[in-house]
């Protein structure tokens, strides 16, 4: 029979997204909006901010968990339960609940998310030697 059990601080700086670098930088793009007026209808062109900088970006963290069992019965028999449990926070997401009237042209970012992960799993097995060529094996596992 062996107990296992592990618990640590994870950092990560991967965001996925094309957005996750530069994000000390707002992204500018010059002559993009613009709108007509006057008589003759002239267009008149601005700039557009993209993406707004995120003043305080920090690294996502991930609490994890995990406490296992290992148990071998009558020599044959061997069974593996595991429980797990993540905790993830400043994960870093836009802001959808920022509405355009507010006069942003981009959706700001920031370390807002969080999720909890957690769950079991366990899987068991049968091995016996009928013979020198000839052995049976069952497993089963269940998330």
């Amino acid at each position: 029979m062996k107990l296992r059990a592990s618990y640590g601080l994870v950092g990560s700086d991967e965001t996925g997204t094309k957005w996750g670098h530069f994000l000390y930088l707002d992204d500018v793009k010059l002559n993009s909006l613009g709108y007509s007026t006057g008589y003759d209808w002239k267009y008149m062109s601005g700039p557009n901010i993209t993406r707004y900088h995120v003043p305080n970006a920090s690294w996502e963290r991930s609490k994890k968990l995990d406490i296992g069992l290992d148990l071998t019965l009558f020599r044959h028999w061997n069974i593996v339960a595991d429980y797990f449990y993540e905790k993830r926070t400043n994960i870093l997401m836009p802001r959808y609940t920022w509405a355009k009237q507010l006069g942003y042209s981009a959706t700001p970012w920031s370390n807002v998310g969080k999720v909890d992960n957690w769950g079991w799993e366990f899987s068991t097995s049968y091995h016996h030697d009928i013979t020198k060529d000839l052995a049976i094996d069952f497993r089963s596992s269940a998330p």
